[in-house]
């Protein structure tokens, strides 16, 4: 079965006043939790993920991570944004790829 977890991202471990962000469930249907962090200043983060009610500790969690660089107006950058993605705006999947 699915895995019913909770993630949440802070700048300081357990400090809720440093909260980046923090996901339950995808969806009502989906226990499963997905987090999306934009424009998070440079620095040293923590994610914790906690399995909800009382699941065994030897329960297995897949946690992946994709670190995205932001472009700056004018640079070339990948339509797809699977490598980057532009500051302002989003990167045209027509013509040059060039960050708006």
């Amino acid at each position: 079965g699915m895995t019913d977890t909770i993630l949440f991202l802070a700048s300081t471990c357990g400090d809720p006043a440093t909260e980046v962000g923090c996901n339950d469930d995808v969806t009502d249907t989906d226990y499963s939790s997905s987090l999306e962090a934009m424009n998070v200043a440079g620095g040293s983060y923590s994610l914790v993920v906690e399995i909800y009610d009382g699941a065994v500790a030897a329960t297995m969690v897949n946690v992946n991570v994709r670190l995205r660089e932001v472009l700056a107006t004018g640079a070339a950058c990948d339509p797809s944004e699977d490598m980057n993605r532009c500051s302002a705006g989003t990167c045209p999947a027509t013509g040059t790829a060039v960050c708006p």
